[in-house]
């Protein structure tokens, strides 16, 4: 008989004869419940996993065990024999004891043709997370929205047990109204999306309702042929729309939460109404990147930009604006000229904490901070600061109450640079820290390097507690 006993801890122990023998030799892996050897299982790929079966008798069949799943039709773009792959899909599902299934992650290149019947068998064990993607066969492409695989089913916008769903690179119509009871978190990259219910090509309007769900990623902009898109996700943590662009028919998305923690937006002008309808949000970043070649005019894109900063519930203390140009055939300078001219007819940034502006001219520099009231940080590569400009300027009204940090990129000491340098060290009242950011000595001239660090200096001594900084840089 052998002795087991219970520790201070409340696990239980053997004796040491016991110990010895389970460490001369015996398997004891194999001793454990066939669930819990399924469970270590699953964190292999599921082509691994199958391979234990010819470990031994006893190993046969415990890859059915196996809560998560996990396949891919290529090997770094090499191309897995179809009909190898297919049937192995199939032997696996149909061969699961599990009832249940946790996750279901699917990558494919070449063999489409099963994703329906696939879908179906993994959703009759209320699989709780899913993962499709649809791949390039030549690495680095993306496919063109026309290009894409139409996804073959709406069975998975209709399992009402379905927790995580993310979906990379398919063309789905779904019914005008959707609901996902359990679903929690949502992802949707380089998708298209739309509803053909109803007319023949006539945009429809599409609702989503998702009661529980906390987070919402898109990747690329997943909306077209619709009229509108309403989602109700009154739970909603985090709310990120990355690498947003489209032109296509105006189109009106309302977000409807309660309560964001994160709302993320990064890309270019949008033919399309953003409503974000929050009591609040704790942290906010929007990054945008003017672009001079399209057919809208960058006074439409900067109206895009203060609609953007004005969405309900955006907290001044936690908004980031980045605005940067997507250099073509003009110059910077032009396009920020464009930018300047169309500060006369958009409203204050009223909100805005943050301010990060890629080689800004003085006179656009002048012109947005004096529409930031609120504005906290200021980080720019200086341009075309004359002491005209500066002399003449109405002083903003940040400077005067909420300015507290300044950085300044690439700082070279050029004149451009010294004069904006001395305008923010003489006028910022409530400045905490300044970083200039500047290549080492020996890229920048000893003699040169010697000016920056003199003037900063001298214009540093009338703060008693400034932080300054000389950060060098590659």
């Amino acid at each position: 008989m052998e002795l087991s006993y219970v520790n201070a801890s409340g696990r239980y122990e053997m004796d040491s004869s016991q110990k010895q023998v389970s460490n001369n030799g015996r398997d004891i892996i194999s001793d454990l419940p066939n669930h819990i050897i399924g469970s270590i299982l699953s964190f292999l790929p599921t082509k691994v996993a199958v391979r234990t079966c010819v470990l031994s008798k006893r190993w046969k069949n415990l890859w059915t065990f196996v809560r998560e799943l996990s396949f891919q039709d290529h090997f770094h773009r090499i191309k897995i024999k179809k009909m190898q792959f297919v049937q192995f899909v199939y032997r696996v599902l149909r061969h699961l004891d599990s009832s249940m299934i946790d996750s279901f992650s699917l990558s494919l290149c070449y063999n489409y043709a099963h994703i329906k019947e696939w879908i179906s068998l993994v959703l009759s064990r209320k699989v709780k997370k899913v993962y499709l993607e649809a791949q390039s066969k030549h690495q680095y492409q993306e496919f063109p929205t026309k290009k894409k695989k139409e996804f073959p089913t709406n069975s998975l916008f209709e399992c009402q047990y379905l927790q995580e769903l993310c979906l990379k690179n398919f063309r789905i119509r779904l019914r005008p109204f959707i609901t996902l009871s359990s679903l929690t978190v949502l992802k949707l990259s380089r998708m298209s999306v739309t509803t053909t219910f109803g007319v023949p090509n006539e945009p429809k309007d599409l609702t989503l309702n998702f009661p529980v769900l906390r987070k919402f990623e898109t990747e690329g902009w997943p909306w077209y042929h619709v009229k509108s898109v309403t989602l109700q996700m009154p739970l909603l943590d985090v709310l990120s729309m990355d690498d947003c662009r489209y032109h296509g028919p105006h189109v009106e998305i309302n977000y409807c939460v309660s309560h964001l923690i994160k709302f993320n937006y990064t890309g270019r002008f949008l033919s399309a109404t953003i409503l974000v309808d929050a009591v609040d949000i704790v942290s906010a970043n929007i990054n945008i990147m003017l672009y001079d070649g399209s057919s809208n005019s960058i006074q439409e894109q900067m109206v895009f930009v203060s609609k953007l900063l004005s969405i309900n519930g955006l907290n001044a203390a936690s908004l980031k604006l980045c605005l940067s140009r997507e250099q073509l055939f003009e110059s910077v300078v032009e396009v920020f000229e464009k930018v300047r001219d169309s500060l006369n007819y958009i409203p204050d940034f009223q909100i805005l904490s943050h301010l990060h502006l890629e080689l800004a001219p003085g006179d656009l520099l002048l012109g947005i901070l004096s529409k930031s009231p609120c504005l906290e940080t200021l980080v720019l590569k200086v341009q075309d600061f004359g002491k005209t400009l500066l002399d003449s300027a109405l002083m903003p009204g940040c400077f005067l109450l909420t300015l507290k940090v300044v950085k300044f990129e690439r700082f070279a000491a050029t004149t451009h640079d010294l004069n904006f340098a001395e305008f923010v060290l003489k006028n910022a009242m409530v400045l905490e820290k300044i970083t200039f950011s500047c290549s080492p000595p020996k890229k920048l001239g000893q003699k040169k390097w010697k000016k920056v660090r003199d003037n900063i200096l001298s214009y540093t001594r009338r703060f008693s507690s400034l932080d300054i900084k000389l950060e060098i840089v590659p």
